[in-house]
């Protein structure tokens, strides 16, 4: 084991003990350490955990996938360190793990069932070296019931329950259960006051085409743990948000804002890949988009220039694929600065207090979903005099669209400098329109 696993991870890998009761199907590991990388400078191992005890169920054998009935994990040591700008002490280990599989992956859903996951007595140190600073996570402890996606009869023997300590400060979570009740349930509460994201922005990878500059999250969320006659379930509820949030490109200029953006969430099955929303709202938005002279976008910047590999895609109603359901999209007060070199003269534009509203919006089945669009077109930076106003309300699907559709106050000698190469005569007047939309895809 020590071989294989030193092997596989490219650090030196040792084990103190290891115990099997074959009767029991019971595999214990104690004084496991993953060491640091070859020529690394601190002497302190990577991981280090005292205890490791896995109780497998017979169930495994007629499932043909792993069910757990306990897994305790006792006194895991994780020691990381960031060494430079975008850099981390464990650099070779995410390079090993991200190359592709030489296999594919597979549709469905790995299957398994693991009960009873008791983590004790945690402790994450983390070594900010460019910034002589050290955070410390102490006291972690984490228990979850399940995490199955298999109908098993195992006996749930934890509650929930998520606390640890970070840099002197103590949080706990809340967890309520019903364990005698005919169908067992549990409920871990997770609940995150604003939290500020500037003290932790040096932490991104470096060489990120977008650069966050500020903002905060909050969240308010419910784990949801049930078992019945059936299979295991669990869901995910409450709400989540990120607030005042900035971001900027690689040269420093800004590119995206927004006020809020809020995520309602009304059930999400991750291990039955369900995702179902109440609502997403994003508030304020502003997008900065800049044409060169040379007519490219800043934009295309954000993406590598490698021409990406046409992938295979299999039906979208797999069984095994992901479903997401969304009751409402709304997008208010949101706008895009437009900055255009590439006409003479150069031209400012604005979509200002575009508003979006969707509704019933299903995937991988779509159904004919009910949309509303109201905006205006400005010139000018800043707050720039009205050009237009556009105004649409139908329903569209991703095969198919049908659209009412009003435009008013079109001034048309702003576009002067969009027509030069074709229109000699100078362009004035004002345009009012309105119109129909009805298109469909073609049938495969």
């Amino acid at each position: 084991a020590q071989l294989r696993l030193s092997e596989l991870l490219g650090r030196p890998v040792t084990i103190g003990e290891v115990g099997f009761e074959p009767w029991r199907l019971a595999l214990t590991v104690t004084d496991l350490r993953i060491g640091p990388a070859a020529g690394a400078s601190a002497p302190e191992p990577l991981l280090q955990v005292q205890r490791i005890r896995l109780d497998a169920d017979l169930a495994s054998l007629w499932h043909r996938a792993p069910v757990l009935e306990s897994l305790e994990i006792d006194a895991p040591r994780l020691r990381l360190a960031r060494t430079g700008e975008g850099r981390y002490d464990i650099d070779d280990l995410i390079e090993r793990f991200s190359r592709p599989s030489p296999t594919p992956a597979s549709a469905e859903p790995a299957r398994f069932a693991l009960y009873n996951l008791q983590l004790r007595e945690g402790a994450l140190r983390f070594d900010d070296r460019p910034v002589g600073r050290v955070h410390q996570v102490a006291a972690l402890t984490l228990s979850l019931p399940f995490l199955s996606n298999l109908p098993s009869e195992v006996a749930i023997k934890v509650q929930p329950r998520l606390g640890f300590t970070l840099d002197g400060t103590r949080f706990d979570s809340g967890a309520q259960a019903t364990p005698f009740a005919q169908t067992r349930e549990a409920d871990l509460q997770l609940r995150l006051a604003p939290l500020r994201l500037e003290p932790y922005l040096g932490y991104l990878p470096a060489d990120l085409p977008v650069k966050l500059q500020q903002g905060s999250v909050a969240a308010d969320l419910t784990l949801q743990f049930r078992q019945g006659s059936g299979r295991p379930e669990v869901a995910l509820k409450g709400w989540a948000s990120a607030n005042g949030i900035a971001m900027a490109d690689r040269t420093q200029a800004p590119l995206l804002s927004w006020r809020e953006l809020r995520v309602d969430l009304r059930e999400v099955r991750p291990l039955d890949r369900q995702v179902a929303l109440a609502g997403l709202r994003l508030d304020g938005a502003r997008l900065k988009v800049v044409r060169a002279a040379n007519g490219r976008l800043n934009l295309q910047d954000l993406v590598g220039t490698e021409p990406r590999r046409p992938e295979t895609v299999g039906p979208t109603t797999s069984a095994g694929g992901w479903r997401l359901a969304l009751d409402q999209l709304e997008l208010t007060d949101a706008g895009v600065d437009v900055d255009d070199a590439g006409v003479k003269p150069r031209s400012a534009w604005q979509l200002a207090q575009l508003g979006l509203q969707i509704q019933q919006l299903r995937w991988p089945d779509p159904t004919p979903a009910p949309l509303t669009l109201a905006g205006q077109v400005r010139q000018g930076a800043a707050e720039g005099s009205p050009v237009a106003s556009l105004q649409a309300s139908g329903t569209a699907t991703d095969r198919q669209a049908h659209i009412d559709w009003q435009l008013q106050g079109l001034q048309l000698e702003p576009l002067a400098p969009y027509l030069t190469a074709v229109l000699t005569p100078r362009l004035s007047g004002q345009v009012q329109a309105t119109g129909q939309v009805h298109w469909s895809a073609a049938s495969a």
